[in-house]
């Protein structure tokens, strides 16, 4: 049976072997080889089993490459190669685990590779930078945010069982160093001494209202720290209603980025929070409150001004 709490990479204790696989990448890189022509792609097609999808490593990457370009982004060859092989391995296990609903190349590589390194154009992650991923799903934008950055120490909270596993097994394929998977829900892990109040950075996407992120993931940011949350075009609007949230955990809105995803797919709006007091003990509350009873502000209509950041 698998424990709840950190697991280190590796296989979890009743998973199975995976062994050393390889893809239409080629063998996966040592992570921080330092060798940009280590996971050089060939052209080739492999078909991935899960609901007929077709794996195109070109199309793909090339998407990938130029819109990152677009966004003023460099990925060399060593990080477009582990992102190569993440796709590939999140379309082979979506077969049995609920991963994503996107199928095709572009889409992907758009809607959730890109989409998760706009992070980047929110906030700085230098070397030793520790990073929370909170209800991380398939990895997004956590793994991405690792292998762009593979000097940060990453922590991965995911409270669904099949999904931790999966980002464990990945995160061994890709080879990825400091590490952490927790297979938790982020209230129990917000009341751990070893995790509260301990990171530089909290990165949230399409895991719930501002609100109830602020209580879910603030309370693992060190004061000085920030919470870079992941929302649609209307997120001045949910701003205003998270206020009081947002104060109670010692947060307060510093600045939000607005980006135009490449490819006409939609814009993204990245809330940076800065954690500038603590987080009173009572928070967070036990597992389901926040969602079922989040903190709203009572009087709605003034807010501070918040500086809006529109990257061209």
């Amino acid at each position: 049976m698998i424990a709840r709490g950190v697991s280190k990479s590796g296989h979890w204790p009743d998973g199975p072997d995976f062994g050393e696989a390889r893809s239409a990448w080629g063998a996966v890189p040592e992570c921080n080889t330092g060798n940009p022509e280590a996971s050089a792609r060939p052209p080739r097609v492999r078909r991935g089993h899960a609901r007929g999808w077709k794996v195109r490593a070109v199309d793909f990457t090339g998407t990938l490459e130029s819109g990152a370009k677009e966004l003023g982004i460099d990925l060399d060859s060593r990080v477009l190669g582990l992102l190569g092989r993440y796709y590939e391995e999140i379309v082979e296990w979506s077969g049995r685990v609920n991963l994503t609903a996107i199928e095709g190349e572009e889409e992907a590589a758009v809607k959730h590779f890109l989409d998760s390194l706009t992070c980047l154009l929110a906030v700085d992650l230098p070397a030793g930078s520790s990073v929370v991923d909170v209800g991380s799903g398939a990895g997004f934008p956590g793994v991405v945010l690792k292998v762009a950055r593979p000097q940060i120490k990453l922590t991965l909270v995911e409270a669904s069982r099949k999904r931790a596993e999966f980002l464990e097994h990945v995160v061994g394929v890709l080879g990825l160093g400091d590490v952490q998977v927790i297979w938790d829900r982020a209230e129990q892990v917000g009341r751990a001494a070893e995790h509260r109040e301990t990171y530089d950075v909290a990165t949230a996407r399409a895991v719930a209202e501002m609100a109830v992120l602020a209580e879910l993931c603030l309370p693992l940011v060190r004061i000085g720290g920030v919470l870079v949350a992941q929302k649609g075009p209307g997120a001045s609007e949910e701003m205003e209603a998270a206020a009081a949230a947002l104060d109670a955990m010692g947060g307060r809105v510093e600045r939000l980025t607005r980006v135009s995803l490449p490819l006409g797919y939609g814009e993204r709006t990245l809330v940076v929070i800065a954690k500038g007091s603590p987080t009173p003990d009572k928070y967070p509350r036990r597992p389901g409150i926040p969602e079922k009873r989040p903190i709203k502000t009572r009087q709605i209509g003034v807010t501070p001004t918040i500086p809006v950041i529109d990257v061209d």
